[in-house]
């Protein structure tokens, strides 16, 4: 099973939003486990709380 990475998002170092790149990797490899989460719409809330625009405003796409 292969499941490549969103390649222009930096959530794989150090940095608050490199949680995000668990709520994608949890969608991905077990999503009958999460059949809620969806991984943008958290990525857009994260975005919005603590850097005053969403993920998608900033053109950011999974």
């Amino acid at each position: 099973m292969w499941f490549p990475a969103p390649l222009d998002i930096s959530w794989d170092y150090p940095s608050p939003q490199a949680c995000l790149g668990l709520v994608w990797l949890a969608k991905a490899l077990h999503p009958e486990l999460f059949p809620n989460l969806d991984p943008l719409k958290e990525a857009d809330r994260f975005y919005q709380e603590f850097y005053g625009r969403s993920f998608t405003d900033l053109g950011g796409k999974l």
